[in-house]
């Protein structure tokens, strides 16, 4: 819900004084919003939490005497399904616009942010695909194994932010995001430091990452600037996981003891179950309000950003997304919330590709959007998770609207 809100919150888009429609960006427009970063940038706990499920689902599964392609197949499912409804839209809409009359830059800009929430999901679903072979390594090594992630992390940032080696950074999409996922191991085994310490060392280092090192204040891209913390990921995102899991270790008694009460764990459980279609769509759901707003004459747009007048209209803005998005996930979130009916068995081999070619193709999509700057559509790009749901055996009509799985799987 941070994610959700902070997306929302840190656009603003509005129509200038001479009619034309601007996609502005809180960062960027007011500097001192970048501090917030801190709190809303919540992408490295998620990771951690994602590693304490993944390290759980795996074990258990092993105990069971699942295999990895079994292990695998259920996560993949889980993860690749939701998306797809999405990018199917996307390709109607690109096409309808087009068609329209509407400039392929617009188009191009509006699917670039409504897939904003797909790198993400490319990134998991490749930490989720190694989390096995880690998961071993942890057990075997310990903290040496999350210890190797960090200084790969740094090694990769100094290659890259100290000697300009900027191919270097890419390498901590993996590095960052790993290590961080490695935290969720040791939180599930019990062996994390006190929360405090978590704290403190976390805010140590980005104290003096952003303060002496030079790495940006923003924990989120900025529009214009040449280095980024996000894109790729700098170890300063690992640093912020340390806060954020110690935060999270220090609330949990207090959390635990508020989840027990039945109304807070029912809704929990309601909004969980379609979770990842809610992300997943949000962002769209932003872009065609915005668009219905500029046809309706700029209603709703046409305050200046980071005035006293914009801020008052805020509450209005997240309550106008919050009635966009329901539609779109009550259409949606039936694949979600629905199992893949009967169990088709796959290959390691085969769900490594599929999932492979879902990465890729995501990435790609999250890049460049759904169109390029002429309007083709990236055909190339929007073939490659269907084709990697295909090989890994999630699309097909009794696996994406199959019977409803057991809520206690």
């Amino acid at each position: 819900m941070l994610v959700i809100s902070g997306h929302w919150l840190v656009a603003a888009p509005w129509v200038a004084p001479d009619g034309g429609l601007e996609a502005g960006q809180m960062l960027e427009i007011a500097p001192w919003s970048r501090w917030l970063t801190w709190i809303f940038q919540v992408m490295p706990l998620f990771f951690a939490v994602g590693g304490f499920a993944n390290a759980a689902s795996w074990r258990s599964a092993r105990e069971k005497g699942a295999t990895f392609g079994d292990w695998l197949a259920g996560r993949l499912r889980r993860l690749v399904a939701p998306v797809l409804p999405l990018l199917g839209a996307w390709v109607v809409i690109a096409l309808a616009t087009g068609a329209g009359g509407v400039d392929p830059a617009i188009i191009r800009t509006g699917s670039q942010v409504a897939l904003v929430p797909v790198w993400f999901l490319a990134v998991y679903i490749g930490a989720t695909v190694v989390a096995p072979p880690v998961i071993s390594l942890w057990e075997r090594y310990g903290w040496p194994v999350f210890a190797a992630g960090a200084a790969l992390a740094l090694a990769a940032d100094a290659l890259s932010l100290g000697a300009g080696w900027s191919w270097a950074g890419w390498s901590n999409f993996a590095w960052v995001w790993i290590t961080v996922h490695i935290l969720g191991f040791a939180w599930r085994d019990g062996s994390l430091p006190h929360g405090g310490v978590l704290v403190a060392t976390g805010l140590g280092a980005l104290i003096v990452m952003v303060g002496v090192l030079g790495y940006p204040l923003s924990m989120v891209g900025v529009p214009g600037e040449a280095v980024t913390n996000t894109y790729p990921p700098t170890a300063a995102l690992l640093a912020l996981g340390l806060v954020h899991v110690g935060v999270a270790r220090l609330a949990e008694p207090a959390l635990e003891r508020f989840l027990t009460r039945r109304p807070v764990w029912s809704a929990t459980i309601a909004v969980n179950s379609s979770i990842m279609t809610l992300y997943l769509w949000h962002l769209t759901a932003m872009v065609l309000l915005t668009g219905g707003a500029v046809l309706l004459g700029g209603i709703g747009l046409r305050l200046v950003p980071d005035s006293a007048p914009w801020w008052w209209f805020r509450p209005l803005w997240l309550l106008a997304n919050v009635a966009a998005t329901a539609p779109l996930v009550l259409l949606a979130a039936p694949i979600e919330r629905r199992g893949a009916g009967a169990h088709i068995p796959r290959r390691p081999a085969a769900l490594i590709a599929g999932a492979t070619l879902a990465i890729v193709g995501l990435s790609a999509l999250a890049l460049d959007g759904i169109v390029g700057r002429e309007g083709a559509v990236h055909w190339w790009s929007l073939a490659l998770p269907f084709a990697g749901a295909a090989l890994a055996g999630i699309v097909g009509p009794t696996r994406m609207w199959g019977p409803r799985r057991d809520p206690t799987s």
